[in-house]
């Protein structure tokens, strides 16, 4: 939970100009009163809303940063090595690979507890796992497709110092494409909040269920 709402919150100090202690308190704080109140069935009703704005605000980067860079072929040419599907190694130290992306982002089982018959987990699973897997796969291409937008301009913008923290590259990214379209902006910063809305929620609703 804390890995997530920092990193949500560096990204929006980039986009918004507020500090991460101010956000991270507002975060936790509206997750943790919604949770209480509304307990599991207003983690998931939040949950499916969250999910829409996060998909609107990933598709939008990802297709956005394609077309600047010059389409799919340039993206492959600037950032062919970093499409590495073979990386089946049991390191722990690799941020993406097989294991960590696939086998080690399982949905939680407390969604499934909450249907009344396996034939409804069944169900669930089947309609959700499309959503997770698209979700994943765009989180995934986003790398390195950024990679190339940048690798394009020629531009290190880590290495140069116009930011000085890795994660505020995806979020500079942002403010750099869609400089001449508003309100896109916003609509990545929703989607940012929704992916820490979403996992603060779901935590904290399994850990008061395990308590």
């Amino acid at each position: 939970m804390a890995t997530v709402t920092v990193g949500t919150c560096v990204a929006l100090q980039v986009v918004m100009g507020i500090p991460p202690w101010g956000t991270i308190l507002l975060y936790t704080m509206v997750a943790a009163v919604y949770t209480s109140i509304g307990g599991i069935k207003a983690v998931i009703w939040t949950d499916v809303f969250q999910l829409i704005i996060m998909l609107a605000g990933m598709i939008a980067v990802l297709v956005k940063s394609t077309i600047d860079t010059g389409g799919s072929e340039s993206v492959m040419k600037y950032a062919k090595e970093r499409f590495d599907a073979t990386a089946f190694r049991f390191d722990p130290t690799i941020r993406y690979q097989f294991w960590n992306v696939s086998v080690g982002t399982i949905p939680a089982m407390q969604r499934v507890y909450c249907v009344s018959s396996a034939k409804q987990a069944s169900l669930l699973y089947f309609v959700a796992t499309p959503f997770f897997i698209l979700l994943t796969l765009i989180a995934v291409f986003e790398r390195p497709v950024l990679f190339g937008y940048f690798s394009g301009k020629g531009c290190d913008v880590l290495e140069a110092g116009i930011i000085n923290n890795m994660n505020a590259i995806v979020p500079f990214a942002v403010l750099d494409l869609f400089r001449n379209q508003p309100g896109l902006a916003g609509l990545f910063t929703a989607s940012l909040s929704s992916a820490a809305f979403s996992t603060l929620s779901s935590c904290l609703s399994s850990l008061s269920a395990v308590t």
